[in-house]
């Protein structure tokens, strides 16, 4: 029988890019890490408008990867580098842990299962007919229409997409002596403070088109007092207002005369929605500020809507961080010796757009996986066009394994198998696939799982990778690497290795 034991992280917030070291002592005691995970505690708000009546209003933004780039990171992505150790040892040390998962799970889990479980991370690919933001809660208003506000987000980081470790159910710390975790976050791999284009409904990369209102006609001086303006729909409920337009009670918008009515009228240019009924074939909305600054009687007058983009974007704080532990209630049985695998990391970066490394592999390494560490957390080998590979001075293949951007041979695939086969991997996706967050079907920017087989969305292969021998002395490991011209980059080798701890 387990229970669930949370330790705060020995650093108080707020964490940034530059203060993002987060350790954690764990004390003895035996724990299922499978079945753990680190939580942090994420805000974000601080977005202010131009005009004085929005303020508090709330934007949503959505939350994309690193540098505006669309593809769907998971929670694992804002670690860069994570090691656990015991008071006399290092049992884990990994560098670039970021880049290890994102490239390992896009080979080992099912492209379509990774976006069905894409709710679990900050970054969520938007759904047809959905607007959300893992920073603002959407609720109904009387049942009627619905409003936002801010919320903390709580992500959680399994340890075991952090630490090969983190997969164990019986982890006997009991016979370790007191554990320290230490975590080097990386909050930049997810775009966590957002850009302009970010903003549903405003920004560049989620623009909505403009809504114009039914005409009102002022009679006996209601041109200047009147708050309500209707929109004619017939099918949509006032809660699918919020689907269809993405208006929302609170939301600030942007107010103009629609061409060719209101003679001598004008409109109060900013304004906040303030209710959303039906009413017939119409759809009310409701203004906190008057429609019309000038509006005589006899006139008739009609506006259109815009969501009003922000003047000041929020900011983003991990406000804690804490570890949250699954512990056995009643003692394991005592183990003599916990043998595991692990990853040790070296960096390779060249300017040149070939490259022949040679490098010494551990005599208990079993397997190399070399990714491009260019655009952290994703891996691209955009310039590469094929590669041969030795150790111990013996080719691995004989023939050089091709990997264009739109062709790959049986060596390429032969060599990804084996390695993954020998680390004990599943391989369920041989695409190389991405999950492009900014469409979906039913948009013309194209599928969701963006792949190199389909026309006009070829995509660089994530790693290469191959299976070596375990030895007794260290052994040599050469990489040639053929590009198209253009220079490599920085490339981070993983080498994982066979592990033996004495308890």
């Amino acid at each position: 029988m387990n229970r669930f034991v949370k330790y705060q992280s020995n650093e108080a917030g707020n964490f940034t890019d530059t203060r993002n070291l987060v350790t954690f002592n764990i004390p003895p005691g035996d724990y299922n890490f499978r079945e753990s995970y680190i939580e942090l505690d994420i805000a974000q708000d601080g977005e202010t408008y131009a005009a004085g009546v929005h303020t508090g209003c709330l934007a949503i933004f959505q939350t994309s990867g690193r540098d505006e780039n669309h593809r769907c990171p998971r929670n694992e992505a804002l670690v860069r580098r994570v090691r656990l150790s015991t008071q006399d040892q290092n049992l884990e040390d990994i560098d670039r842990v970021d880049i290890l998962r994102q490239t390992l799970g896009t080979y080992t889990t099912d492209p379509v299962e990774r976006l069905g479980e894409s709710y679990r991370s900050i970054a969520q690919p938007p759904q047809f007919g959905q607007i959300s933001s893992p920073f603002r809660d959407v609720y109904n208003v009387g049942g009627a229409s619905k409003a936002i506000r801010a919320i903390d987000v709580q992500a959680q980081i399994p340890l075991k997409d952090l630490l090969e470790l983190g997969k164990e159910r019986e982890m006997p710390v009991s016979q370790m002596g007191t554990c320290k975790l230490e975590i080097y976050l990386q909050l930049d791999n997810l775009d966590l403070n957002p850009n302009a284009a970010d903003q549903l409904g405003a920004g560049a990369n989620h623009p909505s088109d403009p809504i114009d209102t039914e005409p009102h006609n002022a009679q006996h001086g209601d041109g200047i007092t009147t708050h309500t303006l209707s929109i004619h729909d017939e099918y949509f409920e006032s809660t699918d207002v919020f689907t269809k337009w993405g208006l929302y009670v609170g939301q600030a918008v942007s107010c103009a005369l629609v061409t060719g009515h209101g003679g001598s009228a004008s409109a109060n240019a900013n304004n906040v929605i303030t209710a959303i009924t039906r009413n017939g074939n119409h759809i009310d909305i409701t203004f906190q500020e008057p429609c019309f600054a000038i509006l005589d009687d006899g006139e008739s007058a009609a506006l259109t809507l815009s969501v009003t983009a922000v003047n000041h974007l929020p900011t983003a704080k991990v406000k804690s961080a804490s570890l949250v532990l699954s512990q056995y209630t009643s003692p394991l049985a005592k183990v003599d010796e916990l043998r595991y695998s692990t990853f040790t990391t070296e960096l390779i970066s060249t300017s040149q757009s070939n490259l022949n490394q040679q490098t010494l592999l551990e005599p208990n390494a079993f397997n190399v996986f070399l990714c491009g560490a260019s655009s952290p957390p994703f891996s691209d080998f955009a310039h590469l066009e094929g590669y041969r590979l030795s150790v111990n001075n013996v080719p691995i293949l004989n023939r050089q394994a091709i990997a264009t951007q739109a062709l790959r041979n049986g060596e390429h695939w032969e060599l990804i198998g084996r390695a993954l086969k020998n680390g004990g991997l599943p391989w369920n996706n041989i695409l190389e696939a991405d999950i492009n967050m900014n469409s979906t079907d039913e948009t013309p920017a194209g599928p969701q799982i963006s792949n190199w087989v389909m026309p006009g969305a070829a995509t660089g292969i994530k790693m290469v990778a191959a299976p070596v021998p375990i030895t007794n002395s260290m052994k040599p490991f050469l990489m040639e690497l053929q590009g198209d011209g253009t220079a490599l980059g920085n490339l981070q080798l993983y080498k994982q290795v066979v592990r033996s701890v004495k308890l």
